[in-house]
């Protein structure tokens, strides 16, 4: 069985797409908000990175992606690295045995990595410590962002499919 590789150009590629999404995000400067939907564009990604690249270079930039988060993150105590680990690897693992290459199954990988991602953080940072609003906040605010980063993953997987062909070969 052949293995796909990917040059370091793939990943000065993705590097660059993933801290200037960060970049704009946490300073304001370009934060697609809508309504009280706040994509953290970095997961879907995440997922599209996996996808190309399977579970080891998912769970590589999982762990970046998660530190950059957490350096902004208000309580986020290696959260977001811990999660966007679990998401890079699973879903890298999942394309490379069971989920087809292809954009239904970004889409389904998406949608589930954002259900995972915000609704453990709705348990450890709402239900877990005691607030009242919780339910509200996971009805307001979790869910409509749910699936508002979930339509981000159709650019990022043509995307990240294109660079991943212009910067693979054969081993």
């Amino acid at each position: 069985m052949k293995k796909i590789k990917h040059t370091s150009t793939f990943f000065i590629w993705v590097s660059a797409i993933g801290f200037a999404l960060f970049l704009f995000d946490s300073t304001g400067i370009l934060t697609l908000r809508m309504g009280d939907a706040r994509p953290i564009l970095l997961i879907p990604l995440l997922v599209a990175v996996a996808m190309a690249a399977r579970e080891w270079i998912g769970l590589i930039f999982g762990a970046v992606f998660g530190i950059l988060l957490d350096t902004t993150g208000y309580e986020s105590f290696c959260f977001n690295m811990i999660m966007l680990v679990i998401i890079g690897c699973l879903c890298g693992l999942l394309c490379s045995f069971y989920v087809n290459d292809n954009i239904y199954a970004a889409i389904v990988l998406s949608f589930f990595a954002n259900l995972f991602y915000f609704v453990v953080r709705w348990f450890f940072f709402f239900v877990f410590a005691a607030r009242g609003e919780s339910l509200t906040y996971f009805t307001r605010y979790s869910f409509p962002t749910i699936i508002y980063n979930t339509v981000f993953i159709v650019p990022f997987y043509f995307l990240i499919k294109y660079i991943s062909k212009k910067t693979s070969y054969f081993d």
